[in-house]
């Protein structure tokens, strides 16, 4: 049986040399969509559309970003790469909101913690709230 271990025996995680240039291979497509920079995220996006097809949509893109983002400042930590993978001074959006909403799962429970979700707006880019304005703050907790 192949070992590919997520974990070594010091409990760093660990990835194969085939699965690491799919990951880079990953993160420079994102890159190259445009994935990290919020903008661009509304951009996919106009007024007419339901104001909760535009939330949803936009939350599951700053949610892909934020796991990626973890995975890959958790193989950076274990590694000897100079540069982490995907830093943190790249993810130009803010922070995903209300997991309550995120986690609904009845109609009912959707409606009542909607009610408490600020709309999103398609003309404010939140830029004092992007991630990568707290990038050394992150880095500074190892993440």
């Amino acid at each position: 049986m192949k070992s590919e271990g997520v974990v070594n025996l010091d409990l760093k995680a660990s990835i194969s040399a085939a699965d690491l240039a799919l990951l880079k291979s990953l993160v420079g497509s994102c890159r190259r969509l445009g994935m990290f920079f919020y903008p661009n995220m509304l951009a996919r996006y106009k007024e007419a559309d339901l104001p909760s097809f535009v939330w949803v949509g936009i939350e599951e893109v700053k949610r892909f970003n934020i796991a990626l983002f973890k995975f890959c400042a958790k193989l950076s930590s274990s590694s000897r790469e100079e540069r982490p993978l995907l830093p943190a001074s790249e993810l130009q959006f803010p922070l995903p909101s209300s997991n309550p909403l995120w986690n609904s799962v009845e109609r009912d429970e959707w409606e009542a913690n909607w009610k408490e979700e600020s709309m999103v707006s398609l003309n404010d880019d939140f830029q004092g709230k992007w991630i990568s304005k707290f990038a050394d703050v992150l880095e500074f907790l190892g993440l």
